[in-house]
């Protein structure tokens, strides 16, 4: 551990004497003087390090965000070269270098992987990805498995093959898009759950990997609400709204209100916040709890009391997502905090069951204004409620009616997407026995299509934020 201590130290920019304590759910990384916080460190089963975490926010070690244009070639050469060190430091197995990617703003992440010999291709999740800012400082990283298997099954399906199955699939779906400046346009998308073909020309679908299946959508009854938003909130005798500006409305306990001390924040009970962008609702009301909880029926009706007062005639704008149930009791630690005698819990947060509420127009979704709400499973009150807004008015006046077909959507679709073999985790159970497919890849300069606009025939593309790949680099 003492070496393991040394290695560490070196990645924290004062480099102090530090030490490694056990407590109950992982190993953290103090000063060995002062027992000031750095981070935390995870171990394999045997005894490998799987994974570091240095809070660099706390040690004041973090940078201000930096501009694209100022990513210069030095600047890249010195993290990859950090990277390396760790690499060396931390990692007993040989691994190349696969990509560096800018994930979030002047967030960037490096990635190593085992390579298979044997076909030339790299191994998913088992060489390190490293995670650091832009002043080269290593805020986390994570190994890759110790072990795994690759199958190396009989390929039946050539690449040209497995495009032809793709092309038999619905690989892209008509969708409305809201774009930053509130235009509504009709766009295709590729179908996300769709990732490729395996090389006995399995088409791979995220789902049937998961052992899930997609959840169905139901349409929904006009809705004659019967409580107001007050009483759906939970407001009570003891609140008092102290805050309405035309957009937020705050409630506190009144005894709360009288007692605040200067230069102190209250604690609204329940807040509403409410404006052309969108509504966001959240009550922290006592409850009680009961034998039982409410049933799904009786909570779903709650939902949707609650949002046809938001939004409105929401049988016309919203499909309701199949409900996931969670059958679990209370977790433990809720148990241990639950507050006892009157069986009233003000302090704590009551579980819930939430409803997803997807928007759609005349049977297209809308991404980005699906409305959340989270009903307790014993109060039934609305606990969160959160959702966006469009412009109505340019969403009637749309022109829906695709000037470009699918068909031709799909040609341009497939005039830039190609297929690479890869190797890619078998089952979800199972992540580290591994399968080969072809899995869907464009390797143009522009990167992978994001839509097709259906008016205009117009391609955006993802900003994969890659500034560095295996090709531009030599393996270690």
């Amino acid at each position: 551990m003492e070496q393991l201590e040394l290695k560490i130290c070196k990645y924290i920019k004062s480099q102090p004497e530090i030490k490694i304590v056990q407590n109950k759910y992982n190993y953290e990384i103090v000063d060995a003087q002062t027992s000031e916080w750095y981070g935390t460190v995870d171990f394999f089963e045997n005894g490998s390090i799987s994974s570091l975490d240095l809070e660099l926010w706390m040690l004041g070690e973090d940078c201000e965000p930096v501009e694209r244009s100022e990513e210069t070639s030095t600047q890249i050469d010195g993290m990859i070269g950090k990277a390396e060190q760790f690499i060396k430091d931390f990692v007993p197995k040989k691994v190349e270098f696969s990509m560096l990617v800018e994930w979030d703003e002047s967030d960037y992440m490096i990635i190593y992987e085992e390579n298979d010999d044997k076909l030339n291709l790299p191994i998913p999740h088992t060489g390190c990805t490293i995670y650091m800012n832009a002043n080269g400082e290593i805020k986390s990283a994570n190994i890759g498995i110790p072990s795994y298997t690759l199958t190396y099954p009989q390929v039946t399906v050539k690449k040209e093959e497995a495009k032809e199955l793709l092309r038999n699939e619905q690989l892209i779906q008509l969708h409305l898009q809201v774009e930053d400046d509130g235009q509504v346009e009709l766009i295709y998308r590729a179908t996300p759950e769709i990732t490729g073909v395996k090389v006995d020309g399995e088409v791979d679908n995220v789902y049937e990997f998961m052992g899930v299946n997609e959840l169905r959508m139901h349409t929904i009854a006009p809705v004659t609400p019967e409580k107001s938003v007050e009483q759906l909130l939970g407001l009570y005798e003891n609140l008092i709204r102290y805050k309405d500006d035309g957009e937020s409305q705050l409630w506190v306990e009144t005894d709360h209100l009288n007692t605040k001390q200067e230069d102190t924040e209250l604690e609204p009970v329940v807040s509403i916040v409410n404006n052309e962008t969108g509504h966001f609702s959240s009550s922290s009301s006592p409850w009680v709890k009961q034998e039982n909880k409410l049933s799904i029926n009786q909570l779903q009706e709650q939902a949707l009391q609650y949002l046809e007062q938001v939004v409105g005639t929401i049988h016309e704008k919203y499909l309701l997502e199949e409900p996931t149930i969670i059958e679990e009791e209370i977790d433990e630690q809720l148990e241990e905090l639950y507050v006892e005698g009157d069986n009233a819990t003000p302090n704590l947060y009551e579980p819930t069951q939430m409803f997803t509420f997807i928007r759609q127009h005349r049977g297209m979704k809308i991404e980005g204004f699906n409305a959340y709400i989270h009903v307790g499973i014993y109060s039934g009150l609305i606990r969160e409620c959160s959702t966006s807004f469009i412009n109505e008015t340019r969403l009637q006046s749309m022109d829906l009616t695709p000037k470009l077909s699918i068909v031709e959507a799909q040609k341009l679709y497939f005039k830039e997407m190609d297929l690479k073999l890869a190797w890619s985790i078998k089952e979800f159970d199972e992540p580290s026995i591994y399968d080969l497919a072809y899995l869907i890849n464009f390797p143009g300069e522009n990167g992978a299509i994001a839509t097709i606009n259906a008016h205009t025939g117009k391609i955006t593309y993802i900003d994969t934020g890659i500034l560095r790949e295996k090709n531009d680099r030599s393996p270690l």
